[in-house]
């Protein structure tokens, strides 16, 4: 985990990112959540870099016969 700063910013708080964890672009939008005492920044963009990367890796005959049966198992009643 790592630690930072809240520093007064006018009427709000900034905090310091942490290099490792900082974007590499600048202003760009950002969502932030106060849940269970903790602040969430998630990064979306970060989560799909090299996404179509892995997709290029999968071989050609990747699931060319499609995905088989798609029939939903039978369920108990409740």
């Amino acid at each position: 985990m790592h630690r930072s700063n809240l520093l007064k910013n006018g009427i709000g708080q900034s905090i310091l990112i942490p290099e490792d964890l900082a974007a590499t672009e600048t202003d760009i939008p950002a969502e932030a959540d106060n849940a269970d005492d903790e602040i969430r920044i998630p990064s979306s963009r970060r989560r799909l870099t090299g996404l179509l990367d892995v997709f290029a890796a999968f071989p050609a005959d990747f699931l060319v016969d499609g995905r088989g049966s798609q029939e939903q198992a039978d369920r108990e009643a409740i």
